[in-house]
């Protein structure tokens, strides 16, 4: 989550030098660092590679300069990448609208949830506790609040459950 340029460098050299050692013949990048100074890197070494785009983060979140910076780094990594995938409509149509990938070089993904169809949704057991676990950063863009008000309509609703919360607190304001 750094905004250190230093770091940042010292990032896009270990990918260049990690390309060189493993050799690999496509890399498959995800995370917005890993799809900037990854791709930076595979286009440097002259390695194909393609970008999933899980989430927008939270430099998209609001309006200035750092989504600018954003934008144009993402224009730079992702130039060369073969397809960039997304699990969201609404991602991939911002990167087309923002110019950084051309359609052309997308690809939408069915999901990257539960199978609905395999998995079907069940009564709760009567006279136990379900146990929910969270593993992840603590943050709102994440979701947590959303868990949170989940949890307390399930307790609301008489339902005996609970949750765990492991992660670190990753909020910055």
């Amino acid at each position: 989550r750094s905004t250190d340029p230093i770091k940042d460098i010292k990032l896009c050299s270990f990918y260049r030098r990690l390309i060189r050692e493993v050799k690999p013949n496509l890399v498959i990048t995800y995370s917005i660092k890993a799809n900037v100074y990854g791709g930076m890197a595979c286009r440097f070494e002259k390695v194909p590679y393609a970008a999933n785009i899980t989430g927008l983060g939270a430099a998209f979140q609001k309006a200035g300069l750092l989504k600018t910076l954003v934008i144009w780094l993402y224009r730079i990594g992702l130039k060369k990448a073969g397809v960039v995938f997304f699990e969201n409509a609404g991602n991939q149509k911002l990167f087309i609208d923002c110019g950084i990938v051309s359609k052309d070089r997308t690809c939408l993904l069915n999901g990257a949830g539960v199978n609905l169809e395999h998995f079907s949704v069940a009564e709760y057991p009567v006279g136990t506790t379900t146990k929910f676990l969270f593993v992840g950063r603590i943050m709102r863009e994440k979701g947590i609040d959303e868990l949170f008000e989940a949890m307390r309509l399930l307790i609301s609703e008489g339902i005996n459950c609970s949750l765990d919360v492991l992660g670190p607190f990753a909020e910055e304001d």
